[in-house]
């Protein structure tokens, strides 16, 4: 999503839709140019984007569970991103409290201090315990490896090693 801090967010919404986006992943910080709590400024993009045609089909919260944008609205889902979960509290904990409402995952490792996009099993992230807590939900939506291409990988190996380390069978 593209949205400049202290831009309305109906203007960007309508900017987008004039481009031909019909649907986004959204991640809202804390706009102090939109006002209210996370929660607001939630809704208040949801309505903006859904007024200019655009789906919101999955909401990126910001880092911890207390700005969780998780809604029990179906047609708003939240984004799962391990990176966060690991600095804020501990990833498959964090699965299991977002699973209700969980609709996209966003895999990448860290040492717990920052959002180092590191590739799984380069981090301090128990990745059999985040399978676990994703088999234990049921899950079987989409994700997506949020790193760069390491060295000595291609996609493919980087989505095998990932799938090996959470005790999923590569396909």
């Amino acid at each position: 999503m593209a949205h400049l801090l202290g831009t309305r967010i109906d203007k960007t919404a309508d900017a987008m839709a004039e481009s031909g986006v019909t649907a986004v992943e959204a991640g809202f910080p804390l706009d102090p140019a939109m006002g209210g709590t996370m929660k607001e400024t939630a809704v208040t993009a949801d309505r903006a984007f859904r007024n200019a045609g655009i789906e919101v089909r999955v909401v990126h919260p910001a880092l911890g569970l207390e700005r969780d944008l998780s809604s029990a609205d179906d047609a708003l889902r939240a984004c799962y991103d391990s990176g966060h979960a690991n600095i804020t509290d501990h990833p498959a904990h964090a699965i299991g409290v977002m699973a209700p409402v969980l609709g996209h995952l966003h895999l990448h490792d860290n040492d717990g201090t920052a959002d180092q996009h590191r590739m799984p099993g380069e981090g301090s992230i128990d990745w059999g315990a985040v399978g676990d807590a994703l088999r234990t939900a049921c899950y079987g939506g989409p994700a997506l490896l949020e790193l760069a291409l390491a060295d000595g990988h291609t996609a493919a190996s980087m989505r095998s090693r990932t799938l090996e380390l959470m005790g999923y069978a590569a396909e």
